[in-house]
């Protein structure tokens, strides 16, 4: 064998190792004990990824392994569920129906993690049991009365997808419950919180917000003031545009919502072409980040809208991002009827927030490479986002280098939320009694 024939036998080792690599392996485990509310076996497997991440082109190392259970349950939908830090955190995965009526998935993979215990839960499909609820907050029964209604809506939480539906699991305003001026408003304020699966896209998610608080307040009920976190604030902005709410929403907080979309979203979409633009080790991060948020008409419905053409052509066509066109066509004509007060997080750093901002500062990294506008994500959403660049806009709250979940944990930045909430609802009564002196003249 001559010389230069095993130069290139060299190469292609070097190279090109993925390529040669077996797929993961996947074998059935124990099942493990989730929670005591499943009323159903966890099917547990374990996956074992071969592909060597450390040379050559990575791309070939991003594989998905593919599962096919036993659902026992009459759910269409699956997903799979993961210990961490001593509780379980799931994922919806989309999935499709064998003839034989077994469940066939399709999961992501990424070299940081070769070995990986995986436990799939059968969910129920959209027509099975409630997918959305308004509840009252335990600390105030009493009567809603002449009070106004305040509505608090939580962003995209994956893990209250899998598991059996219960509004109870979401935390997501624990601080805000816990301040002293929350409990001091209740004399003129009501809260509730609207609590949803949020693999659902947003029209429906809308339609659904507004079917049952339509039901909930009589319609000589004080205006709402709606109080949401990231997708939540999309929820609250599809609502407000339906004639059944015209006139009972008296405006809108919004906290980081990806107004235009969320770039994240638009960023994990992409195929791995585009490791040619932000590299492949920024390729690895926005994989192992889209483990955790798995396709869905949720996230579909988050992609980023494209207002300021910074996915331009070629990541359209390379890298198979789509631009969110029926966002965009919502943002251009329907400009909202009620005060839209937004805070935007404008996150520059991470670095020093604890081991769970490593994480995000290397996702933020990684969208910043992509495009300098995206370089300050939090990292979900970006500020022009966040702030509805170019939307109607009634006041923008900046908040610097705050992550996309440390914008709910943070007093400070919480009183003012309080603050905006009490203006609001001073506003409403203000502007009734402006109405109706005249009427009683």
């Amino acid at each position: 064998m001559n010389r230069s024939l095993l130069r290139l036998l060299l190469v292609l080792c070097l190279t090109a190792p993925c390529a040669l690599a077996s797929p993961p392996r996947v074998t059935e485990i124990a099942p493990a004990r989730i929670d005591a509310e499943l009323p159903f076996p966890v099917a547990a497997y374990r996956v074992t990824n071969d592909l060597p991440p450390r040379r050559g082109d990575v791309r070939a190392a991003l594989p998905e392994f593919e599962l096919t259970i036993d659902p026992r349950t009459r759910g269409l939908a699956a997903a799979w569920v993961e210990p961490r830090g001593g509780s379980w955190t799931g994922y919806w995965l989309p999935t499709s129906r064998l003839p034989d009526g077994r469940l066939r998935m399709r999961l992501p993979l990424t070299p940081l993690q070769p070995v990986q215990d995986v436990y799939i839960v059968p969910v129920a499909s959209p027509d099975e049991g409630p997918q959305c609820a308004l509840v009252e907050d335990p600390l105030d029964t009493a009567p809603l009365g002449d009070r106004t209604p305040v509505v608090l809506i939580h962003g995209f939480r994956p893990s209250h997808t899998p598991l059996p539906f219960a509004p109870e699991r979401d935390k997501s305003f624990a601080v805000l419950r816990a301040l002293p001026a929350y409990k001091k408003s209740f004399g003129r304020l009501k809260y509730y919180r609207f609590a949803y699966r949020p693999w659902m896209a947003l029209p429906d998610l809308a339609r659904e917000f507004t079917s049952i608080v339509s039901a909930r307040f009589a319609s000589k009920s004080r205006p709402m003031v709606i109080v949401a976190h990231s997708m939540g604030g999309l929820v609250a902005r599809y609502a407000v545009a339906d004639p059944r709410l015209a006139g009972r929403i008296a405006g809108i907080i919004t906290l980081a919502s990806p107004h235009h979309g969320s770039v994240a979203a638009s960023g994990m979409e992409a195929n791995a072409n585009i490791a040619e633009r932000i590299g492949q080790r920024n390729l690895l991060v926005l994989r192992q980040a889209h483990k955790y948020y798995p396709d869905s008409p949720g996230m579909r419905s988050l992609r980023f809208d494209n207002f300021d053409g910074s996915i331009d052509r070629e990541a359209q066509t390379r890298f198979a991002m789509t631009p969110n066109t029926e966002l965009a066509r919502f943002n251009a004509v329907a400009a909202s009827p009620v005060p839209l007060i937004v805070y935007a997080a404008e996150a520059t750093n991470l670095w020093g927030w604890g081991h769970w901002a490593i994480e995000w500062e290397l996702e933020r990294r990684a969208l910043a490479a992509f495009h300098p506008s995206w370089s300050t994500a939090d990292p979900i959403v970006h500020q022009p986002s966040a702030s509805f660049a170019g939307g109607a806009v009634a006041e923008t709250r900046a908040v610097g280098n705050r992550s996309h979940a440390s914008i709910l944990i943070d007093p400070r930045l919480l009183y003012s939320v309080l603050k905006d909430v009490a203006a609001l609802e001073r506003a409403s009564r203000h502007f009734e009694r402006a109405v109706s002196a005249p009427a009683a003249r």
